[in-house]
């Protein structure tokens, strides 16, 4: 279960994403190899950014605690891979790696749950850091979290953002994450259905979750008020329709299913 979300106590993950998103000073010169650009980011960034994730709070001697700190890194990911990857009037940005940060964060309870806390701040502070690190090796894309919300698809609903459908009810509204899961099981890339399937439990958990809540109004990053429960939804629809423009076709090189490529100027 979700912890029932608060007053802000102490630095928030929101806020040290808000900090990094700032520096300027993070940026590399980025080559074609994307694996030679995130190790120049660890040799070049790293101390900075493992400086960074020291001002995120962590008092994990509580359970709930280490579960509300899991739940701020699955939004900041979530952040980084859609919102970064999405611009009005453009294609969204599916980028490759950045969905990978989504993915994984799926299984930090799981691999907490055995350790000491001193163990699980460690991996949660390294796991920070090397989200970062993937952010900034992707060309550290900025974004703009009220222009997502303000701009994005006029069939999410508060109502439909979880994925449950209460039971008896006969509204002609069909619940939106019964064609996106049914998208990812059929598809041919096993990729989409492993991001659905951290979104759609992402929305299972948060997904009732209104927007004005201190414990993210009252971080330093801007639009963290304005984000809901409906998030996770917005970003399963922009990445089933990123998929939708390829039916039919024949998946080649030159038409890749995911974006691999640094983020367009125009998108940046």
């Amino acid at each position: 279960m979700p912890h029932i979300p608060s007053g802000k106590k102490g630095t928030h993950a929101f806020d040290v994403l808000a900090r990094v998103l700032k520096d300027d000073a993070l940026g590399i010169p980025l080559v074609s190899d994307e694996i030679a650009n995130f190790e120049t980011t660890i040799s070049a960034k790293g101390e900075a950014l493992f400086r960074y994730t020291n001002h995120w709070t962590l008092n994990l001697s509580d359970p709930k605690e280490l579960r509300r700190k899991i739940e701020e890194l699955q939004w900041m990911n979530t952040i980084i891979y859609a919102v970064s990857g999405s611009r009005p009037g453009k294609r969204f940005h599916a980028d490759f790696f950045l969905m990978h940060l989504v993915t994984s964060s799926l299984f930090l309870l799981s691999l907490t749950n055995f350790l000491s806390t001193t163990s699980q701040a460690l991996l949660l502070r390294s796991y920070m850091a090397v989200s970062f690190a993937w952010w900034i090796s992707r060309g550290h894309p900025s974004f703009d979290i009220r222009k997502f919300l303000e701009s994005d698809d006029e069939s999410v609903h508060p109502d439909s953002a979880s994925t449950s459908t209460p039971p008896g009810d006969l509204s002609s509204t069909p619940n939106p994450w019964f064609a996106i899961i049914q998208q990812a099981l059929f598809h041919q890339d096993d990729h989409l259905c492993k991001i659905q399937r951290a979104l759609a439990y992402f929305a299972a958990l948060y997904g009732t979750r209104v927007g004005g809540l201190p414990d993210f109004s009252q971080t330093e990053l801007p639009g963290a008020e304005k984000l809901d429960g409906t998030f996770f939804l917005r970003a399963a629809q922009l990445t089933a329709k990123h998929f939708e423009l390829y039916r039919g076709k024949v998946y080649t090189a030159d038409l890749p299913l995911w974006d691999r490529g640094r983020l367009p100027e125009d998108h940046v």
